[in-house]
Order: structure tokens, then sequence, then C-alpha cells
């Protein structure tokens, strides 16, 4: 919460965010079809958990030989940072909040003609990126079963390396999820304001959020530098896609190009 809080009040702040854009959503939702998806994917996102201790770990168990990593991921498996841990679980938090909030904000700076309707539709297809991106990083671990980086040291407790937590390193969900929650957020954020100088610092604030979550993983040793690299390129790729498919006709959304000829000269500029 402590990252979250300045973001609420520099949305309250935003100057002329409506001054040439009316700011009001470009999201196109069919409730009975968008809930049904969101509640499907929560509940089988939780399905696993409900017999957790049925379910296999890594499939080397014991036997896992650290010569097997390549070698960008095989130092990882030293760390051990609970610190790290606890700071990587509160900035996804703040990824996921960061979002709600900065749109919460632009309502009440710009008062747009949707006004809480159109903040409802943005918060359903952020939501419901979530869950599919999730559904979908669930699938990949459960299949793969990556041994977590903390498997390799023969000195942690045999249970520990052999449960099911054990076997989902590949690939990062905390990465996956922040990124899921940064892009569809600032792509959002880009339909409504177009024009708005505060494009660029969304999309560099969130992703910089989601991208030090990711960093976090690995010095917690709760994942791999490629985990936390395929979650973040995961993640990003649902929060544009869930997004895009929900978008209002070109017509309505042609409006956001300005916003990404902003994005993109400062890709290249820097």
């Amino acid at each position: 919460m402590r990252i979250t809080i300045p973001i609420l009040i520099l949305g309250l702040g935003f100057p002329g965010v409506g001054k040439t854009a009316d700011g009001e959503s470009r999201m196109k939702v069919d409730p009975g079809i968008d809930l049904s998806i969101t509640v499907l994917t929560v509940g089988l996102n939780l399905a696993p958990y409900l017999d957790k201790d049925e379910i296999a770990g890594p499939k080397c168990g014991l036997e896992c030989d650290p010569l097997s990593l390549n070698a960008l991921d095989r130092p990882v498996i030293d760390n051990r940072s609970k610190t790290a841990a606890r700071a990587s679980d509160i900035l996804l938090a703040s990824s996921v909040l960061a979002p709600y909030l900065i749109g919460a904000a632009n309502v009440l700076a710009d008062s747009p003609g949707d006004g809480w309707s159109g903040y409802g539709k943005d918060s359903l297809v952020i939501f419901e990126t979530l869950s599919v991106n999730l559904l979908f990083n669930q699938v990949v671990k459960f299949t793969v079963r990556r041994p977590r980086p903390y498997v390799y040291d023969p000195k942690q407790d045999e249970k520990h390396r052999t449960g099911m937590e054990a076997g989902l390193s590949f690939y990062s969900g905390h990465s996956s999820t922040a990124f899921a929650a940064a892009v569809s957020g600032s792509y959002i954020f880009t339909l409504r304001h177009p024009d708005s100088n505060w494009v660029i610092p969304v999309w560099l604030g969130t992703c910089a959020m989601a991208s030090a979550t990711g960093i976090l993983r690995v010095k917690a040793g709760k994942h791999f530098w490629s985990d936390v690299m395929v979650g973040a390129v995961a993640g990003s790729a649902f929060g544009l896609l869930i997004p895009f498919l929900h978008k209002s006709p070109a017509s309505e959304s042609s409006r956001a190009s300005d916003g990404y000829r902003n994005v993109f000269s400062f890709g290249f500029a820097f």
C-alpha cells in the first residue's frame, strides 16, 4: 500500500487529462459472457489447491542436478532472501491495484461522460485479463513441473523440496500477473487518454513495478531468471490481447494512435 498511495495521489492530479479527450472507457463488454469467463477461470485457478497434498512435486524429486541448469539460472539456487519474498508480494499487490486506483482517480478528477459505469467496464476487462493470464500460467506450471531453485539445495527440508509448490517454478506467476496488470491498465489508460502527457509515465511506472516484482522473486530464490522473463512476456501478451479483444469499434478508438506514437517515439529516443 505504501506504493499505491502515491499513485492514487498522482492520479488525482493528472493535469489536463480530459482537455483533448473525453476520457470515456473504450472497452466494450458483455457482462453475461465476461463475468462467466472470469468466474470460470477463477474457479479453475483455485481447483488444484483444494487437493494439493495429492499433487506430485518436481519430476526429478530429490535428484535434481544443478549442472542441468543453464548458465543464467544456475547461480540462483543459492538465493534465499525472505525480505525479497515479502517485498515481491507487496509489489505484486501494488501492481494489481495500480490500474484500478488510477482509473478511479481519473473518474474523480475528470468526471467522464460514462462515469463509474465506464470504470466498471475497464475494471472487469482488467480482472478478466488477470484471471485468464493466471489460468494459462497454471496450466503451463502443472504441465512442465519445473523445480524451484531451492529444490537443488540438499540442506532444505525434503518435504519442502518435494511438495506441489516445489515443482511450479516455470513460469513465474508473480511476474506474469504483475505485467498483465501493468500492460492492460496502461493500454486501457492510453485508449482513454491518447493525447495525455501522462501516457508514458503511466507505462513506465506500472512496468517498473512489474519488473521489480520479477527481480525480487529471483532474489528470494522462488524463481529462475528464465521463469520471470517468460512470465513478463506472457503477462504482457495477455495484457494487450484481452483489452484489444474488448476494444470498441475502430471509429471510437482510433484516437489512441497518438498515444502509441508517443510511447514508441520515447522508446526509440531512449
